[in-house]
């Protein structure tokens, strides 16, 4: 390998892991996450605490369902950002990112209204108790208040791994779960009650305008892409 390239086989190494990481450990955070909302469900409903679980076990089951259609989203437009930018092509590439946008911001739309509307009898498909039901509708709506911030958010984070803006893509996909829902799931509740417990992923979904709005600062006054995310010519690292 050295003798055909000049370089060593483990030169690109660093680069294939700081790209890889951030995808890695978001998985690892939504289990981190869920170990979590299990803790505080224990502490802050000691009383209904089977219940709760059964409601939150359906909550996270429809949520999965919802998450993976986004999860193709993203790497869709990973890979054709990633060919299209890697040859130069900066409108296609472009291109693909407004798609991927207004794609994920009319799903989010879909899935939140879906949720507040039809919360209650998507959860009586899965149980016949009453109660369960509204509990479970009750933590759905609340979760997915502010979803449609979600797909946005994490095809800005698949369009930065796909150019190598390892940093970028790592404050977008683990900024969420590390910096703003495992700290809040824990805080919450004391400024709101149990409900604060839910309350956590929508707050961190509008929290996380923020930390993108500073990302495409960044990127913007380092790159001179348009709006941070647009470029024109080839962008020097």
């Amino acid at each position: 390998m050295f003798a055909r390239t000049g370089k060593p086989l483990t030169e690109a190494w660093g680069r294939a892991i700081a790209l890889g990481l951030p995808q890695s450990l978001s998985l690892i955070g939504i289990s981190l996450s869920t170990g979590c909302i299990l803790v505080s469900v224990r502490v802050w409903f000691s009383e209904d605490y089977d219940l709760t679980i059964a409601a939150y076990g359906i909550a996270s089951r429809l949520l999965t369902f919802a998450f993976l259609p986004l999860m193709g989203l993203n790497f869709a437009c990973q890979s054709i950002v990633g060919n299209n930018y890697g040859a130069a092509l900066y409108q296609r590439s472009n291109r693909t990112l407004v798609v991927g946008l207004l794609t994920g911001l009319c799903y989010g739309l879909i899935v939140q209204a879906v949720f507040v509307l039809a919360a209650t009898p998507i959860a009586a498909l899965f149980v016949d108790d009453p109660q369960t039901i509204a509990a479970a509708a009750h933590i759905v709506r609340i979760v997915t208040a502010a979803y449609v911030v979600v797909a946005p958010v994490m095809v800005l984070s698949g369009y930065f791994q796909a150019i190598g803006k390892a940093l970028g893509a790592g404050v977008m996909s683990l900024g969420r779960t590390y910096l703003f829902n495992i700290p809040l799931i824990f805080s919450l509740p004391f400024l709101f009650g149990r409900q604060g417990i839910w309350m956590a992923a929508p707050t961190s979904d509008v929290a996380m305008l923020v930390l993108v709005a500073a990302v495409l600062w960044h990127h913007r006054a380092k790159t001179g892409a348009r709006w941070g995310m647009f470029h024109r010519e080839a962008v020097i690292a």
